[in-house]
């Protein structure tokens, strides 16, 4: 019984010394992996950064936005102003189609260097272009569902404002507001309209006439948003039971909830968009 004992400490104690080597190597060989996937991350981050410096220094952007992170960072308040908004705000196609070409460009980099390019940084890549893609696609939904719901009010001004229509969309977005606009009068012509006993020359345009509110305030007094101020701001507010108008003082980095009538001009106005930020 001594010498079994002996033997199986001694075959318990080699085992114990294979483990430790072996968690030593383990460690040291993904210790190794680790520093080499840094540094290849570091000088592929280094290329893409240079890469991006070069291609946003050939696509200049109005209020100093030049770098891709200034122009993703104001697309993110812009897409915000787009959602919380009661009314279609104006097509942002500068940093949009800047956005779509930043997107292109990565593409075109990892095509052209994926045989120089580790396969995890690749796909490191690959992620932020989904990233980017997914919020372009998030900005031109939302503006579509408006469209769609303001379908009327859109038309209206695209018969009686050409000019303010264009500024208001896209071609792509106007040629879907005709078309959708089109089906829902054809659908209403065949299914109801079509069926009413009532004396309509045009039954497919009834709706086509009708009309915005003479003044555009009344339609906004009632809707209330939360605004998040980016800096200090003063907006008049006015009270709509006496008409009494009161200035008040938004602290930078402050959260309000306000009438969308007295922040409207700054979030239409493309100059003032620093100020606020709806929520």
């Amino acid at each position: 019984m001594p010498e079994l004992s002996h033997v199986c400490l001694h075959r318990r104690t080699a085992k114990n010394s294979t483990l430790n080597s072996n968690n030593i190597y383990a460690r040291d060989h993904t210790n190794k992996q680790i520093k080499q996937i840094n540094s290849t991350c570091k000088n592929n981050k280094v290329f893409f950064e240079k890469e991006e410096k070069n291609f946003t220094s050939k696509k200049k952007m109005d209020n100093n936005l030049e770098t891709p992170k200034q122009v993703y960072s104001k697309f993110l308040e812009i897409i915000a102003n787009e959602n919380e908004s009661p009314e279609l705000l104006e097509y942002e196609e500068t940093i949009v189609d800047c956005m779509i070409e930043q997107i292109e460009h990565m593409e075109n980099n990892i095509s052209r260097l994926k045989n120089r390019l580790e396969t995890f940084c690749i796909e490191q890549h690959r992620t932020e272009i989904d990233r980017l893609q997914y919020t372009v696609n998030v900005y031109l939904r939302t503006r579509i569902r408006k469209i769609e719901q303001n379908c009327s009010s859109m038309i209206k001004i695209l018969k009686t404002d050409q000019q303010r229509a264009q500024k208001l969309m896209s071609a792509g977005e106007i040629k879907y507001l005709d078309s959708y606009f089109m089906n829902i009068e054809n659908y209403l012509s065949e299914s109801i309209m079509g069926r009413l006993d009532i004396p309509i020359k045009d039954a497919s345009h009834t709706f086509s006439l009708l009309e915005l509110p003479n003044d555009e305030r009344e339609l906004f007094d009632n809707t209330y948003v939360f605004v998040r101020a980016l800096k200090k701001t003063d907006i008049l507010i006015t009270n709509g039971v006496d008409g009494e108008q009161e200035t008040i003082t938004l602290e930078p980095n402050s959260i309000h909830f306000l009438p969308y009538s007295s922040v409207r001009h700054f979030i239409l106005n493309t100059a003032n968009q620093n100020n606020v930020v709806l929520m």
